[in-house]
């Protein structure tokens, strides 16, 4: 959709903006409308169009989505959607209003501003509490899920605005259960931020994601990057021997305690490392004291306002401009893009048109003629519960509950009564059960009697 003008709708949502564009996905900016005025913004990420049909692309892409889902931790991006739209899969994502460390580097150097040692200290702090939380993460089972990032760079840590920091795109990320399978000999990853163990095709586990860490630490810190060359084979080779120069070479400001923090995040050996991410994050806490202050989400807003001051004070303005937008300013024809949903009916069924039955169960009384038809058409299952939410004409109904059921096989006779409608029909049945059963009770109390009408007036004697 690289070719879109914006807004264009999307399924249930509104595509406002293009945020960044990578090598597999393209992200955006969009939002959900909902009753009573009701917006919120997201992050969509698109898979492109060239590798919709790439099932080895496809397949990462699902096990980004599958992996995160199962994150929900402060420091780590939340997912919230997989999806597929006209044959191209996307995943709706928490949308982090801010920039990733790699725009955070280039605009620094572009402004010839460093980056403060405890804001470098505060971000890996943040981020390794966020791994540290995924590589503890079991499954529905209990068992270890042994998650391993595997791409940690500074393109996928988020800074936001506000200060908040974030781990993003487990797309390549490794889990124990094999969700996507990993090859002998095959490198998955940014070879410059790989581990030595990892680029020499040996075992690997959580302490790979520590080192990369390091080495997003010390790019902040120097402001360059750690592992670098003329071709890849340059850079394997660098990194097989973890070949780091002495910080303070680089960044002269750098701590003492800092640098030895930073050393053992780059030890070749994975038991010289720290074992996990809140060891690393407990360690960084020497780094965060700034003027005699704690660094923290404060100070981390302040840093970036300073470095994005013009954009920020842009940002009101194109946010109001976001909440105006609706489905009549979107570009194009938005039933292209619409997800179908039940058109509005003027007729509906009330609780008493209904016939009891156990095969269905549909909450409140509040059925369109839509959702009976719907319901006709269904494969018959015995004792089933109806999927929900259910979508009508605009409203979603809540949590199923026995108060009111309708019989699927009921409905389907409907077949047989072509000419008539389903609650025309539900209607005639209701009310011929009701006369007939009128006409037994009237039978029993008074058909032995005569009829008040029928007795011949008294005789009248003059």
């Amino acid at each position: 959709m690289s070719h879109v003008r914006f807004p264009v709708a999307y399924g249930n949502y509104i595509l406002l903006d293009r945020l960044n564009s990578g090598g597999m996905a393209e992200v955006y900016c969009a939002k959900r409308i909902g009753v009573e005025e009701f917006q919120k913004l997201f992050a969509i990420k698109q898979i492109l169009p060239d590798l919709a049909e790439d099932q080895h692309f496809t397949r990462m892409f699902i096990n980004e989505a599958k992996l995160a889902a199962q994150l929900s931790h402060s420091n780590i991006v939340q997912i919230f959607e997989l999806g597929r739209l006209q044959q191209q899969l996307y995943i709706v994502m928490e949308l982090i209003v801010g920039h990733d460390l790699r725009n955070i580097l280039r605009v620094a150097a572009k402004t010839k501003q460093s980056i403060p040692m405890a804001f470098a200290c505060y971000v890996i702090a943040r981020s390794a509490e966020g791994l540290d939380y995924a590589h503890r993460r079991k499954d529905l089972t209990g068992q270890a899920m042994g998650l391993v990032h595997r791409d940690i760079n500074p393109q996928n840590i988020l800074v936001s605005f506000e200060g908040e920091v974030k781990v993003t795109d487990f797309g390549i990320a490794r889990a124990q259960s094999n969700i996507v399978e990993t090859h002998a000999g095959v490198l998955k990853g940014k070879f410059s931020y790989m581990a030595p163990e990892q680029v020499r095709g040996k075992p690997f586990d959580r302490r790979a994601d520590i080192f990369a860490l390091g080495i997003v630490l010390y790019e902040l810190l120097s402001g360059r990057k750690l592992f670098s060359g003329s071709s890849d084979l340059s850079i394997m080779d660098q990194v097989k021997e973890a070949a780091v120069p002495p910080i303070r070479e680089h960044a002269p400001h750098v701590s003492k305690e800092i640098e030895d923090i930073l050393n053992k995040c780059l030890s070749k050996n994975p038991e010289d490392r720290y074992q996990w991410g809140s060891e690393l994050a407990e360690a960084l806490h020497t780094g965060l004291i700034h003027e005699r202050s704690i660094f923290g989400a404060q100070q981390a807003r302040t840093f970036m306002h300073t470095l994005f001051e013009k954009e920020i004070e842009n940002l009101s303005a194109k946010h109001q401009a976001y909440a105006k937008v609706t489905l009549e300013n979107c570009v194009g024809d938005p039933a292209a893009y619409r997800t179908p949903i039940a058109p509005p009916q003027a007729e509906t069924l009330r609780t008493e048109d209904l016939v009891a039955s156990s095969d269905w169960a549909v909450p409140t009384s509040r059925v369109n003629a839509h959702m009976v038809e719907s319901l006709a058409s269904a494969p018959v299952k015995a004792h089933t519960p109806l999927p929900l939410p259910i979508e009508y004409t605009g409203s979603v109904i809540g949590t199923p509950d026995r108060d009111l059921s309708i019989s699927a096989s009921t409905l389907r006779s409907k077949g047989v009564f072509k000419h008539f409608t389903t609650v025309q029909l539900l209607a005639a049945l209701v009310t011929v059960a009701s006369l007939i059963f009128a006409g037994v009770v009237g039978y029993v109390l008074y058909g032995k009697q005569t009829p008040p009408h029928a007795e011949q007036p008294s005789e009248i004697h003059h």
